[in-house]
C-alpha cells in the first residue's frame, strides 16, 4: 500500500510504491505533488529557450514563476487521479481507516514454507 503525502517526483517516487509495481492501495493526500522531477528545474529545462529570451531579470522571474504555477497545478493529486494513475485522493484524517480497511479485505498470506532468515547488517 502507498500513501503519497507531498512530493512524489522521478526515481525515488517510482521505487517506492507507484503504479509499475502494482501496490494493492495507491492513495494520495491532497498537499501531492507529481512530477519526474521537482517542479522548478523541470520549469528550467522545458523552457530555457524563453527564460534565456527575457529581456531582462525581473521579466525572466515573472515568467519562471508563471510556468512553475502551471505545472504545479497540473501536477497536483486532483490533477494526476483524474488521469487515473493512483486510486484515490483521500482526507489525511482518513487515512488509517482506508490502510486498515484495505488489510481487513486482502487474503490472508500463504503459510511460511521456509525458514526465516535474520537480517545481518554486517
Amino acid at each position: 500500500m502507498t500513501v503519497v503525502l507531498r512530493k512524489a517526483y522521478g526515481l525515488g517516487y517510482y521505487v517506492m510504491g507507484s503504479e509499475p509495481l502494482e501496490p494493492t492501495l495507491l492513495l494520495a493526500w491532497p498537499t501531492a505533488e507529481f512530477g519526474g522531477m521537482g517542479i522548478e528545474d523541470a520549469v528550467n529545462i522545458i523552457h530555457k529557450p524563453e527564460l534565456d529570451a527575457a529581456p531582462d531579470k525581473k521579466a525572466h522571474d515573472r515568467q519562471h514563476a508563471e510556468k512553475v504555477a502551471e505545472l504545479k497545478k497540473a501536477n497536483t493529486a486532483l490533477e494526476v487521479a483524474g488521469r487515473f494513475e493512483f486510486d484515490d485522493v483521500i482526507d489525511p484524517a482518513d487515512t488509517r481507516w482506508y490502510l486498515a480497511e484495505t488489510l481487513k479485505r486482502l487474503p490472508p498470506p500463504e503459510p511460511r514454507t521456509r525458514k526465516k532468515h535474520p537480517v545481518d547488517a554486517m
